[in-house]
């Protein structure tokens, strides 16, 4: 697990101005009770947009089909998951908020046609309208 590291070394020349988007990189593996990496960070001190990333990542990572896994989880067994890892892997503040949006209808997964290689493809729609969750 070193690409956190290798991914934020070669970007740092090309994203020196968005630090943010640095910050995403190489901190999305962190884990929210401080046993991620690479620095071990812990709760708030990892920022904001990384503890929001790993927690949108894993959720993509759940409910999209997988060459081992053909089938993702449903939205609502993804969400269990989440609820079940806050305040050990994820922010239990940006699991609420997933949750939120989960209940408002606004986590939408949409089947695409098959890929060339015959893997499925699955896409995020992103919400119609741009209110706060």
């Amino acid at each position: 697990m070193t690409h956190p590291v290798v991914g934020w070394r070669i970007l740092a020349p090309l994203l020196a101005e968005t630090p943010v988007a640095l910050n995403i990189v190489r901190s999305h593996h962190e884990r929210f009770d401080g046993r991620g990496i690479p620095d071990r960070l812990a709760g708030t001190a990892i920022p904001l947009e990384a503890r929001i990333a790993a927690a949108a990542d894993s959720f993509d990572a759940m409910t999209s089909d997988r060459p081992y896994r053909p089938d993702g989880l449903s939205v609502e067994d993804a969400i269990k998951d989440l609820i079940r890892c806050s305040g050990t892997q994820f922010d239990p503040d940006v699991v609420v908020a997933l949750v939120r949006a989960s209940e408002a209808g606004r986590l939408t997964l949409v089947r695409r046609p098959t890929a060339p290689r015959g893997m499925p493809v699955v896409a995020r729609v992103a919400p119609s309208s741009r209110q706060p969750i």
